[in-house]
């Protein structure tokens, strides 16, 4: 069968030269595909044992040792994605024909080498005459199209990688059995970690008045009575009369009574006393660890008066 595929493949062949060229293509794909199943043999294994590497661990957090799960997943996956791009260097090397040939005559199981002998010369490892060469060439092509090139991956190094992937898997299976291994990384990717709420301190209350006391008393003169306001208030009196304002502060420091333009600061309760000669505007104030309160201005009028007769 193989004869007579040789025999078809030798009448579309012009000469040894298309053939060689036909062939070349046919290897070098080959070739990579080869190239390719021994970058995913490598990283399947890295992978592998970078599970295996967090795995125990796991195994070893859940048995009380204080082992740095974190540390370890960043050490062992790191590793892994470096030796992955590494591994990428493969496809660098220089492309010979010569390990395909060899590959694919192992998968075919074939008993001569005519595949072989062709793609060494083909690399130039190899001298075939023109005459032979057409032959050579047709038969080579004819083996090696008996061939599916994706199992050219199928010669990679997969027992490494069998080998890593049912370890990773036993040790995922007991690092499952054991209690508390993998509750801490659960607890980071479900519920991650937030700063804690800052706490406002209560505000402090402003200065409030808890009592309050203005005593009015008229010159003597006027033969009026005297009286108290009991609130801040506006009020009228006649020119010449006495005031006494007393005013005490729930949560102050400092407190005063305001006088026009002037502030008769105290500390604790406030008072003050004055002569009404004029129409006066005054108010309180009051000062402490919560702010500041100001009652007013109210005005205080001086009504004149003429002495009785």
């Amino acid at each position: 069968m193989v004869m007579v595929m040789a025999l078809d493949q030798v009448e579309k062949l012009r000469d040894a030269d298309s053939g060689r060229c036909f062939l070349a293509r046919m290897l070098t794909r080959a070739e990579a595909w080869r190239r390719a199943g021994w970058w995913v043999a490598v990283c399947a294994t890295a992978w592998a044992m970078a599970a295996c590497g967090v795995c125990v661990a796991g195994i070893a957090m859940g048995w009380g040792l204080r082992v740095s799960l974190s540390s370890a997943r960043e050490l062992f996956f790191g590793a892994a994605v470096a030796a992955s791009l590494t591994a990428l260097s493969v496809f660098l090397l220089p492309w010979r024909r010569g390990p395909a040939a060899a590959g694919a005559q192992g998968l075919l199981l074939s008993s001569d080498d005519d595949l072989l002998t062709a793609a060494e010369a083909i690399d130039g490892r190899a001298f075939v005459s023109p005459a032979l060469g057409r032959l050579l060439y047709a038969r080579a092509i004819a083996n090696l199209s008996g061939l599916r090139l994706p199992q050219m991956a199928l010669l990679a190094p997969w027992r490494p990688a069998k080998a890593a992937i049912v370890a990773a898997v036993v040790l995922l299976i007991v690092s499952v059995a054991v209690p508390g291994t993998w509750e801490q990384p659960i607890l980071e990717v479900s519920l991650p970690i937030q700063p804690p709420p800052a706490v406002q301190p209560a505000p402090l209350p402003a200065p409030s008045l808890i009592s309050f006391s203005l005593h009015v008393e008229p010159p003597a003169y006027t033969a009026r009575p005297a009286f108290d306001l009991l609130r801040p208030a506006g009020f009228q009196a006649p020119a010449g009369s006495r005031l006494c304002i007393r005013a005490s502060f729930a949560d102050c420091r400092e407190a005063a009574v305001v006088l026009g333009s002037a502030k008769r600061v105290a500390i604790g309760d406030a008072g003050a006393e004055v002569t009404l000669s004029k129409t006066l505007r005054w108010g309180l104030w009051a000062a402490g660890p919560g702010g500041e309160a100001r009652l007013g201005p109210f005005t205080a009028v001086a009504t004149p008066d003429a002495r009785p007769k």
